[in-house]
Parts: C-alpha cells; sequence; structure tokens
C-alpha cells in the first residue's frame, strides 16, 4: 500500500513539540487496550523508552525515501526484537496505539487523508521488521530467560539500543581513521623506498652520468 512521505514528514514534524505527550499516550493506550504487553517492559525505564521510541520514528521517517537504508535498519531493529520477547501479532497493537495516539493529539484536523497514509507506513515499517524477526527465528535463538539478564534487556517494543544515526557516525569515523592510517602507511613505505632506490649503486650511477653529460 503506497504512501505520501511528505504527507508522513509534515504530520510528524508537528509532534516535535509534544513527543513526550505523544509517546507518554502511546504507552497508555497500548497497555489499556493489551495489559499483556506489560510484561514486555517491565523492567524498562518508560521515561527513557519513550525518547528511544520517538527518536526511532524520527529516523525512520527521514529515511522513508531511502529503502535501502531504511530495510536495512528495520530488519535489524526486528532480529533484535525476537530476544526481547516481541511477536508478530504485537505490530498489530503498536499500530492501533500509535495511529490512536496521533488521532488523539490532531483532534479535529486529522483527515481520512492522514489515517489512510499513516495506516500505510505502519504497515510498510511492520513488515521490514517481520522480514527480520522472521530471519533471525530461522536460526538458534536465546531462550527469554537467559535475554532478560542481558545488557541488551532494557529495550523493547520500537527502541534502539543506539540510534541508527549515532551508529552511522561512528562508521564514517572509523573509516575516516583507517583511511589515514592507510594515507599515512603508505607515505612511510614510499619515503623508505625512494630513500632505498637514491642510495642505490644504480641511481647513483645514472645521476653521475647526467651530471657528466651536462
Amino acid at each position: 500500500m503506497a504512501f505520501s512521505v511528505k504527507i508522513i514528514r509534515d504530520s510528524f514534524r508537528r509532534t516535535n513539540t509534544i513527543s513526550e505527550q505523544l509517546t507518554d499516550k502511546f504507552y497508555e493506550t497500548l497497555f489499556q487496550n493489551h495489559p499483556e504487553a506489560k510484561g514486555l517492559f517491565h523492567k524498562v525505564d518508560i521515561a527513557k523508552q519513550q525518547q528511544l521510541l520517538y527518536n526511532s520514528l524520527d529516523f525512520i521517517v527521514a529515511n522513508l525515501d531511502n529503502p535501502d537504508r531504511l530495510s536495512e535498519y528495520l530488519q535489524n531493529l526486528g532480529e533484535r526484537h525476537v530476544t526481547y520477547g516481541a511477536e508478530e501479532e504485537h505490530f498489530a497493537w503498536v499500530a492501533d496505539a500509535l495511529l490512536s495516539s496521533l488521532k488523539f493529539y490532531f483532534e479535529d484536523e486529522w483527515t481520512d487523508e492522514l489515517e489512510t497514509n499513516w495506516s500505510a507506513a505502519i504497515k510498510t515499517i511492520a513488515d521490514y521488521m517481520i522480514i527480520g524477526m522472521r530471519a533471525k527465528l530461522n536460526n538458534v535463538v536465546p531462550m527469554k530467560e537467559e535475554s532478560s539478564n542481558s545488557e541488551g534487556s532494557n529495550n523493547s517494543e520500537l527502541g534502539i539500543e543506539i540510534p541508527q544515526l549515532v551508529k552511522d557516525e561512528i562508521r564514517l569515523a572509523v573509516k575516516k581513521a583507517i583511511a589515514d592510517a592507510i594515507q599515512q602507511e603508505f607515505r612511510a613505505i614510499l619515503k623508505e623506498e625512494l630513500d632505498n632506490l637514491a642510495s642505490s649503486d644504480e641511481v647513483k650511477a645514472i645521476v653521475k652520468s647526467l651530471k657528466g653529460a651536462a
């Protein structure tokens, strides 16, 4: 189902000033409609989780027109959520809670057009994440009891360990460091080879003959 990136971005931009209220409403709605979902968050700092959720949505919206980057991010996110206890059915819960929260704050300005486009966008997000989840499930997955003791256990539904933008910055910094190191090593080797060449008998003979010719 197609959606307008512009409509999603323009409407999401309006939530910048109410990000905390929006995500607070999201979890309130999620837990009200599906009390069993609370079990996924029993060890989670909800205030921190709300910020993680909004950061994740912000990155997703910013990359809706970058399918390669978006699919990689969401599939990786889906893989991680397997260890948090997330299941495919939970995406319908999340979709309903997010749409309800957006409607709540847009009030009378919420339109059928927004409903259609946001529903399509959320389905796209869910589809990518489910691909990642299924890929993870095809391999050996740690038991939930084991994963609950890991450092990543504080991340849950739609959370992120490290924002993708930060990962990208780290990746660029590492690439630059490697390139600088290679360049320095190249210069050192080149200088060494030139010094060796300059001191060789063959080069000395050529230089001597050139001086004699001059």
